[in-house]
């Protein structure tokens, strides 16, 4: 799902009623517009983002794309089901500064976490070192 506005301000650019910064400016622009219209769909998943990771994001031009750009396959209930199977992903968890709005609004996390479940074992866990420190080295 595209945006209402976001149709016309395209419209503007393609007959070419916007200057090239006003273009550069477009997703700033509509975020700004999301954050000030009463019941934006990409604010109530903000609202979600936060209520579930207790972090205060106001969103962002970059998050704001992907999330309408998957709208269309996703409801705002699954972005509920979405954050909550999220949050049980020890990975996650562990490393707090990976999950922002951006990151679980691609459409590969949002497909990994629409049926998450969770795992004893950490993902991504790096190979332990395996040599022996306990002996002195060899010369």
């Amino acid at each position: 799902m595209i945006h209402p506005y976001e149709n016309v301000l395209k419209r503007f650019a393609e007959f070419g009623l916007m200057s090239k910064s006003e273009e550069d400016e477009l997703y700033i622009f509509l975020l700004w517009i999301d954050q000030n219209v009463k019941d934006s769909p990409y604010m109530t998943f903000i609202g979600i983002f936060n209520k579930h990771t207790g972090k205060r994001y106001k969103g962002d031009a970059k998050s704001r794309k992907l999330f309408y750009e998957s709208f269309a396959l996703y409801s705002l209930a699954d972005y509920e089901t979405i954050m909550k199977n999220a949050m049980t992903d020890k990975y996650l968890r562990e490393n707090d500064g990976i999950l922002r709005p951006e990151f679980i609004t691609k459409s590969e996390n949002l497909a990994k976490y629409i049926n998450y479940k969770p795992t004893n074992t950490i993902q991504h866990e790096p190979d332990q070192d395996k040599r022996n420190y306990s002996e002195p080295p060899q010369i």
